[in-house]
């Protein structure tokens, strides 16, 4: 927490079109880029992880076209954190940001 602020981990997106869902784990706020981890209603495939700009969130969340769902769980939150860490192609930077997230249970600061 920053400055009386929170930002939130683990929250689910619907496509109401597709039934497409993203997870998003802002693991790089200060550059302004997080993670969006494609899945469906019954999982989440960690290893196709992509990092995305705030600027396409912010387009996407004024689309219209996605439905936020919620956050996930924390202990949910953490097992896909330990699994995008483990499977998916991540730089090093990127990397080392989500390991230290995940030893400090998913906190960004």
């Amino acid at each position: 927490m920053t400055s009386g602020l929170s930002i939130r981990q683990g929250t689910v997106y619907r496509e109401t079109a597709s039934g497409k869902r993203l997870l998003l784990i802002h693991h790089n706020p200060m550059a302004l880029r997080s993670l969006a981890v494609p899945g469906t209603e019954d999982s989440f495939d960690c290893a196709a992880a992509a990092v995305i700009s705030v600027d396409a969130l912010i387009a996407m969340r004024k689309s219209g076209r996605w439905e936020e769902l919620g956050d996930v769980p924390d202990e949910v939150f953490q097992s896909i954190l330990n699994a995008v860490i483990a499977s998916a192609p991540l730089a090093d930077e990127d990397e080392t940001i989500l390991k230290t997230m995940a030893e400090n249970k998913g906190k960004t600061s």
